[in-house]
Parts: structure tokens; sequence; C-alpha cells
């Protein structure tokens, strides 16, 4: 054959707008613990550094952008807000250490999970944090499991996930809901039949494959650093009592914005 099938099923869909970055979002299912217990069982994954649960960092700062950012740079991309930390990282001034602060990164791990009891949604992707990634490891390293693999489809464990919530602790308005895991006592199959079994596996989605699928382009986060700067700007005028916007229009908006254009000029 003259010319590469797969290449073209791959650039027709590309022409057909199924291939846009984040476009397969749909697909995936995610999942949040319910107050109470359910039964979940961990499957077989691996990311490229062969940890069993893909770690992702966002940007999440609300004067950055309204939603996380997925961290360019963990995927190899160019990244301007990594850029810039690097350059403030060389000051040791106040200022310059309370924004790499604001900007740092905020680490997340998914795992692809079947769920007792909605087995009919097929593998689920539970998103949960560095604490909770503490307590599953700190299990797997246990010597009571250390030497069994508690994600084989044929011979793993499921975990019993307790959900609480915490008495008088929200955030964003949600209360916070507490999260004790425990490996059951017994290994079992994530399926009755073989069949069964090879099909859920099949359906693992690549997480690394997806979450490089939601990095911004370049100029956009570019777009939004500029805004995050001219706000701190904004509110350091504000805060020093330099901020005459009223009297002066636009000219400490300007004086912002050209600030902002030096420092991507010395990056």
């Amino acid at each position: 054959m003259a010319y590469n099938l797969e290449a073209l099923k791959s650039k027709l869909a590309a022409f057909n707008g199924e291939n846009k970055k984040g476009g397969d979002k749909a697909k995936l299912q995610f999942w949040k613990p319910e107050v109470g217990e359910v039964d979940v069982r961990f499957l077989p994954y691996k990311d490229s550094n062969e940890q069993p649960f893909q770690e992702v960092t966002y940007y999440d700062n609300k004067k950055l952008s309204e939603r996380r950012m997925v961290v360019p740079s963990q995927f190899g991309c160019e990244d301007p807000v990594q850029e810039l930390i690097t350059e403030l990282k060389k000051d040791r001034s106040k200022e310059a250490w309370k924004m790499v602060k604001e900007l740092s990164a905020k680490t997340r791990y998914y795992a692809p999970v079947l769920v007792r009891g909605q087995e009919e949604k097929g593998v689920q992707i539970w998103e949960f944090s560095q604490t909770i990634c503490k307590d599953i490891y700190s299990i797997l390293v246990h010597q009571d499991y250390r030497e069994e693999n508690l994600m084989d489809p044929h011979n793993g464990y499921d975990f019993t996930v307790a959900a609480t919530v915490v008495p008088g602790k929200t955030f964003n308005g949600y209360p916070v809901k507490e999260i004790k895991l425990t490996p059951r006592r017994k290994a079992t199959k994530i399926a009755k039949t073989q069949a069964e079994i090879d099909k859920i596996v099949k359906a693992i989605p690549n997480l690394e494959e997806h979450f490089k699928g939601q990095v911004r382009p370049y100029e956009e986060v570019k777009t939004a650093l500029e805004g995050f700067l001219a706000v701190d700007a904004s509110a350091e005028a504000s805060e020093t009592g330099t901020d005459h916007t009223a009297a002066t229009g636009t000219a400490s908006t300007d004086a912002a914005v050209d600030d902002i254009n030096k420092q991507f000029e010395d990056l």
C-alpha cells in the first residue's frame, strides 16, 4: 500500500474535530467516594515511571486561571510559568518568594478503579490527594502485602473505602471528607470470566496521554500569567499607596503591562 492507512484515519479524525486537546475528556468517568463504605478495586496501571497511579501537577491559583491548569513542563512542553519561577528563585526578596509560593504547582493522583456495585459503569477514574496516595503506598509496601500484587486482575485485593464528614470543616463550600482505606482479607478476581477481565483491562485508559492532551498552548498560558502579574502589580501598588489609576486613567495599568513584558524579555 502506498499510504499509511492509520495516519489517514488520524488525520480524518482531526478534520472532524475528534483529536482536539481535551477532546477525550468525556470518555473518562470520574468517581468520588460518597459518605459511607464501598469496595473498590485498583486496576493494573503503570505510568512512565512504573508507578501504579498517574501523578499530575497543576497550577491552581484563581488569579492565574479560573480553572486549574495542567503544568506543561511535566510533559516536556514549554512552560512560561515555570520559566518565571526559575527566575524568581534567583531573587532572595520576600516578594519574589511570595510569588513563587503562589505559582507553585499542586499534585494530584489518578487511579483507574472498578467500583463494586457499579460494575456496569466499567472503568472509573479516582482523583485523590497525596495524603491518600501515601496511605495506599503504605499498604502496598507493608510486610503483609509486599510480596503480592494487590492490583493483579486475578489475585489482587479489593479495598474498602470509608468516607466520613469532618465536623465543621469545609473547602469551597463543600464538607471535607476523611477517607480511610482497608484491604479486604481475601484475594479475588476483578470479574467472573476471563472475557470480562480482558474487557475491563483493555478499557484502562492511558492517563498520561489524556492529561498531556489537557496542556494548554504556550501563548494561552503566557497570557494567563500576564494577567496574574498585572493583578499582582495592581494589588502591590494599592498596598503601598502608589495606585493612582483613578487619577491617571490607565497609566498604572500600562506601567504594569510594560513591567510584565520586561520580565518576559529577561527570561
